[in-house]
């Protein structure tokens, strides 16, 4: 996460693209994040139910929902905003439980509901 966030910021120009980038690193913080994104919309609440592990496709479109939300409040009038979301089980000092993972998803107002 911090480490993609940094290759993009690096490129020139992309506080002209960039809005806002976060990283829900530790799974309160994550969960902060969901249920704040479904406290602005009530649609995405009852979409969002239970959450799965942080690691997962569901967590990922909730991810990428909310960071289209966020980018509709902070885009200017006539822009095309797009939320990702990502999550990722990778590395760990812990013995790995499972398969590394990977789950990236766009979210625009093409989405279906």
């Amino acid at each position: 996460g911090a480490s993609a966030i940094g290759s993009i910021t690096s490129l020139p120009g992309a506080s002209s693209t960039l809005l806002e980038a976060v990283v829900p690193y530790s799974y309160a913080s994550l969960q902060q994040l969901l249920l704040g994104a479904a406290a602005h919309d009530p649609k995405y609440r009852r979409t969002t139910g239970q959450m799965e592990g942080a690691a997962s496709g569901k967590t990922a479109r909730q991810l990428a929902r909310a960071a289209y939300q966020q980018a509709v409040r902070l885009s200017p009038p006539g822009a095309c905003p797009v939320g990702l979301g990502a999550t990722c089980a990778l590395s760990t000092a812990q013995p790995k439980r499972g398969q590394h993972r990977c789950h990236m998803v766009a979210h625009t107002d093409q989405q279906a509901p």
